[in-house]
C-alpha cells in the first residue's frame, strides 16, 4: 500500500513539473467515452477520466502523454529548474539581509540623535 503512495505521488510530481501531460479528449471522443462508461464498458487504453474533488466521476476525459526528453534532457531540465528555485532563495536572503542592514542604520542614526 505504501508502494501505491509513493508511485501516485511520483506521478503527481511528474504532472507538476511537466515530465506527464495531460491532453484533453476531443468533443467527439468524450461523447463515445461517456456512452462506453454509461454502457459499463471499460474505457480504451490510456484514457482516463477526471474525477471531481470528493471523487465523482466527471463526463471530461484525458489522455497521458509522456515528454519525448531523454534521460539525460531531463536531468538538465531538472539541473536549470534547480537554478532558478536557488536564484529565487538567493535573492530572498539578499533582499532581507539588506532589510536588515538598512534597519540597524536608521536605528544608529536615531539613536546617535538621541544623544
Amino acid at each position: 500500500m505504501a508502494d501505491m503512495n509513493l508511485r501516485s505521488l511520483l506521478e503527481n510530481y511528474r504532472y507538476e513539473h511537466s515530465v506527464l501531460q495531460k491532453e484533453y479528449c476531443t468533443p467527439q471522443e468524450m461523447k463515445e467515452y461517456s456512452a462506453l462508461i454509461k454502457e459499463g464498458k471499460p474505457l480504451p487504453e490510456g484514457i482516463y477520466q477526471y474525477k471531481s474533488d470528493d471523487g465523482t466521476p466527471l463526463d471530461s476525459f484525458y489522455r497521458i502523454h509522456k515528454t519525448d526528453l531523454s534521460r539525460e534532457e531531463l536531468a538538465e531540465y531538472f539541473m536549470y529548474k534547480n537554478a532558478k528555485c536557488l536564484n529565487t532563495i538567493k535573492n530572498c536572503a539578499v533582499f532581507f539581509t539588506s532589510l536588515t542592514v538598512i534597519s540597524l542604520i536608521v536605528y544608529l542614526f536615531i539613536l546617535l540623535l538621541s544623544l
